[in-house]
């Protein structure tokens, strides 16, 4: 199956950076759609793509009067209108991939500048504010794309009509020599004493001016034309450049999110991955969950797991030996309550390591049910877990606990 968005024929990069590309973008494409690279004698762009493929030929009519030496004296005025003969739907199609690209990543950019709205706006802390950031420059990046295809887009349809225009008017001046040979022509064949099947030096020569003539008139145009193109094709040929530039910067994006808090990397809360000496019990809220600690792990794990109704999620490391810096079980609950949004009694989900009987000295101080894990645990970037344990639930008014 073809690709659907082509149309067949019938590093310490920073907010700025991608700005900057954009408004470069920006500026090249209103270049080209405000028709500056077109040469004054052609006026402005437009109409259809019709004359680039149109098949008559007003030179065709010639043929009709069996002439062969005349044939042969305007053979180059056929060849500038054969010059610029074309495929319009090949054109059509060309252009008309590049719009679908422009549309489709302008739709993806939209998308995800919404969800970045909804979905975050209640991540509070360090956290949120690093993935918000660095989802503003991704959004950026990719209305840069979308808009150099856009003008590329332009570029092709442009070049595509500006050939058909020259070419409309090239067919019309070969028409107007046609009539102006076929009412001098007997004239001058008439004062030599010929028929139309002879000629001399002298009516050849007068064939060959009245040709010439024309041949001008249709270079004014025709180098018209190449200099349009030759204005166009460096503006095509940056935005191209361009295009390249904000998708390399887009996939160093990309590859910059496993460092952020909230990198699309797994989130270990393992102990193996914990440094002690700079963890901190820094807090953060957000309704239906908390997060306590300052290291990486903690704050991916945080940013990826999901708000889910009638369970309230704590993310911290934990360890075989209890929690970080000794916390105690009270110090935890005391934290999960100072959480503006949670409810008195709500179950709580502690996305912990070795939870064991922590888990149960924690629902006790809550005075509500704890779900927690007993080996090491994983949170993956869509919020899902990676264990090799088991989920235990915690009932503070009772001893011991259930499988989940």
């Amino acid at each position: 199956m073809g690709n659907p968005l082509v149309a067949q024929a019938q590093s310490s990069t920073t907010w700025y950076t991608g700005l900057g590309l954009v408004e470069d973008v920006a500026q090249v494409s209103e270049g080209i759609k405000n028709d500056s690279w077109v040469d004054g004698t052609l006026g402005t762009v437009g109409g259809t793509l019709d004359l680039v493929g149109l098949a008559l030929d007003p030179i065709g009519s010639l043929v009709a009067w069996g002439v062969s030496w005349l044939m042969e004296h305007v053979k180059p005025l056929k060849d500038a209108l054969d010059w610029l003969a074309g495929n319009p739907d090949e054109i059509s199609a060309h252009a008309q991939t590049w719009e679908n690209v422009s549309k489709y990543t302008l739709d993806a950019q939209k998308y995800y500048a919404d969800a970045i709205k909804v979905e975050t706006a209640s991540w509070l802390g360090p956290s949120g504010d690093a993935y918000r950031q660095h989802a503003g420059t991704q959004v950026t990046v990719l209305e840069g794309i979308g808009k150099a295809a856009h003008g590329i887009h332009y570029a092709v349809m442009g070049a595509g009509l500006i050939v058909g225009l020259v070419r409309g008017i090239v067919r019309d001046l070969i028409a107007q020599f046609i009539g102006t040979l076929a009412a001098r022509l007997p004239q001058w064949l008439a004062e030599a004493g010929l028929t139309l099947g002879l000629a001399t030096p002298v009516v050849i020569g007068q064939v060959v001016s009245l040709v010439t003539t024309w041949v001008n008139k249709i270079q004014k145009f025709v180098r018209a034309l190449l200099s349009s193109l030759k204005k166009l094709i460096p503006m095509a040929k940056k935005l191209g450049e361009l295009l390249e530039q904000l998708k390399g910067l887009l996939r160093k994006l990309l590859g910059k999110a496993d460092d952020l808090p909230g990198g699309n990397r797994p989130a270990r809360l393992a102990n193996e991955d914990f440094d002690p000496a700079t963890w901190e019990p820094t807090v953060q809220h957000r309704p239906g969950a908390t997060a306590i600690g300052n290291d990486p792990n903690t704050l991916k794990a945080y940013s990826y797991i999901k708000t889910e109704d009638g369970v309230h999620q704590v993310v911290i490391h934990g360890r075989p030996s209890g929690f970080p810096h000794d916390m105690s079980p009270a110090e935890v609950a005391a934290i999960i309550k100072a959480n503006p949004d949670y409810v008195p009694g709500t179950p709580v989900r502690l996305v912990t390591c070795y939870g064991g009987n922590m888990n149960m000295a924690v629902a006790r101080e809550l005075k509500a049910t704890v779900h927690g894990y007993n080996q090491t645990l994983i949170v993956n970037p869509d919020g899902s877990f990676v264990s090799g344990g088991q989920w235990q639930t915690f009932d503070w008014e009772q001893d011991g606990w259930m499988l989940d």
